[in-house]
């Protein structure tokens, strides 16, 4: 990774024994994920966490809405049917993922896109917590009145 910096912004020298992590909703995931499963490897100093997409973990998550309507639930089945199986999706053109990410929330059906019961298990951040040699300091920012992400209780290990 030096080296990719060093030909772009020539001068540039990272410090990689002093690493933040940092992201917001999905990013937010990803950066607790990596301080907790890579801390040993990259010496990953702190993680900030804004709004993470922490879902996959909370058992209790429901929809917004009692009972969705058919109409959101083709949203998603529509989506979905076009992912190939064991396929990563990180994108899509607008407003497909808009319209599926609002669908989704709205019938409450998260842990159908993140793949097979086994994947699931070894992707929420429980399992990681148990996995981690070292947990740096957290900053996770989650609202109160969040209406797609339920309050997290989370408590700062060490």
């Amino acid at each position: 990774m030096p080296s990719v910096l060093a030909k772009k912004w020539p001068g540039i020298a990272p410090d990689l024994n002093r690493i933040l992590v940092v992201g917001g909703g999905g990013g937010g995931y990803l950066a607790l994920q990596s301080a907790f499963l890579f801390n040993a490897h990259a010496k990953i100093k702190a993680a900030i966490a804004q709004y993470p997409a922490m879902y996959p973990d909370i058992p209790s998550f429901s929809p917004r809405r009692a009972e969705a309507d058919s109409v959101l639930n083709a949203v998603v089945d529509d989506y979905m049917k076009n992912v190939k199986p064991g396929a990563v999706r990180t994108q899509s053109p607008y407003p497909e993922l808009a319209r599926f990410g609002a669908a989704i929330a709205a019938t409450g059906r998260f842990r159908e896109n993140w793949g097979s019961s086994e994947d699931r298990k070894v992707a929420t951040l429980e399992y990681a917590l148990r996995k981690a040699e070292h947990i740096p300091p957290l900053w996770i920012m989650q609202g109160t009145e969040n209406s797609i992400v339920s309050l997290l209780c989370f408590v700062q290990l060490g």
